[in-house]
């Protein structure tokens, strides 16, 4: 693997594997947020808007427009939040790439935001915080990270 970074003209880095060995492609857009960048006012802001973003957007109305474009194809998609970035990923074959770049620029940069969507996902993240909470390792983790870093959300 050879890669390559560069620098678009309107800012955004870009780095370009080409393994060469796989006719399939994962274009990844990774933001600098997560809980590194939050404080008590808005902490969980990040892992929220990462869920919301599948949501819809103004070309890729609902959730299942979003799921459909992309398995339609047979791509697979998703999204992690970590402490200091959120990433947003679809893998498919190469031919498909302009498609994967406008689903995930569209969700990034014209999300819907629906009230309703809203409140849904606020449940389904705090059941997320549950399973979470029902994992020792996961749990002994956070404390030690709270330990480590006091005064850190």
């Amino acid at each position: 693997m050879n890669p390559k970074a560069f620098t678009l003209k309107n800012g955004l880095q870009v780095i370009f594997v080409d393994t060469k060995t796989f006719p399939t492609l994962t274009t990844l857009l990774l933001i600098g947020a997560g809980s590194r960048y939050e404080n008590e006012k808005n902490n969980g802001i990040a892992h929220f808007f990462e869920h919301m973003a599948f949501k819809g957007s103004k070309k890729y109305p609902n959730s299942f427009v979003i799921s459909s474009t992309v398995e339609g194809f047979g791509g697979v998609f998703n999204a992690f939040t970590s402490k200091d970035h959120t990433g947003y990923w679809i893998k498919a074959t190469t031919e498909h790439f302009e498609t994967m770049i406008d689903v995930i620029a569209d969700m990034i940069q014209t999300p819907k935001l629906l009230t309703e969507e809203i409140e849904k996902e606020k449940g389904v993240i705090k059941e997320e915080i549950n399973m979470y909470e029902d994992m020792p390792q996961r749990k002994v983790g956070e404390i030690f990270e709270t330990l480590l870093y006091k005064g850190s959300p």
